[in-house]
């Protein structure tokens, strides 16, 4: 078995389900609504002394068409914090007849991308080779509650074996032995079975309210630099 998504998924525990109340606690962003969207926005990143972006503020829109009158923009420190916490992610990939595939993963959001892995012969990982091109959605299965989460954009395998021991490193601390890997010399994940290790830094991202009020909010990256340090 691939060191990928199978083994021992029912122990996950429930303290890393999103939680919508933590997030609340967050900064906000800035919001521009869909009538006021083509005036220029400010958005500056943190930079590091070396001159390596660290943080990233997405343009924040509220499509006031799908959203309630009286709803706000969620702010994207929040959606980092759902992210961060969210157990389970679904990828959903093309693939090479251009089929749609869709499978669940886990997976760890860390410095502005999400990494999960699969195994080699694993189908999505034969989808990714062929278009890199995927959408990885995150929430709960809830119509009038909860918060979902959809990240679109192009992965590429990490090979860095520096920056896959810190990806480990935090799956270990989010999941536990159940999600414990090495990081093999040709930059690989390992135990058991191999996987390679993709990183998705989404160049857009949707966000869904539910419940009161309904809201749907876009963030969008396209315009900024790519984080950097790998």
């Amino acid at each position: 078995m691939a060191a990928s998504n199978t083994p021992k998924m029912r122990t996950m525990r429930s303290r890393n389900r999103p939680s919508t109340g933590d997030a609340r606690r967050c900064g906000r962003a800035e919001v521009v609504h869909l009538a006021s969207a083509a005036l220029p926005a400010q958005r500056v990143p943190n930079v590091g002394r070396d001159g390596t972006v660290t943080d990233q503020t997405p343009l924040t829109t509220l499509d006031a068409r799908y959203s309630e009158d009286r709803a706000e923009a969620t702010p994207w420190p929040e959606a980092v914090v759902l992210l961060e916490q969210a157990a389970l992610f679904w990828v959903s990939s093309v693939r090479p007849d251009r089929r749609p595939h869709v499978t669940p993963v886990v997976a760890v959001w860390m410095s502005g991308a999400l990494y999960f892995s699969s195994g080699p012969e694993e189908q999505k990982s034969r989808n990714l080779a062929a278009n890199r091109s995927c959408a990885v959605t995150t929430g709960c299965n809830t119509w009038d509650e909860g918060f979902d989460i959809v990240l679109h954009g192009e992965v590429e395998i990490v090979r860095d074996v520096a920056l896959l021991q810190k990806v480990a490193d935090a799956f270990l601390a989010k999941y536990g032995n159940d999600w414990s890997f090495e990081v093999g010399a040709d930059g690989t994940f390992r135990g058991p079975g191999v996987a390679l290790v993709y990183q998705l830094k989404p160049t857009q991202a949707l966000g869904f309210g539910k419940g009161s009020p309904f809201s749907h909010t876009l963030w969008d990256f396209s315009s900024l630099p790519r984080l950097g340090g790998r």
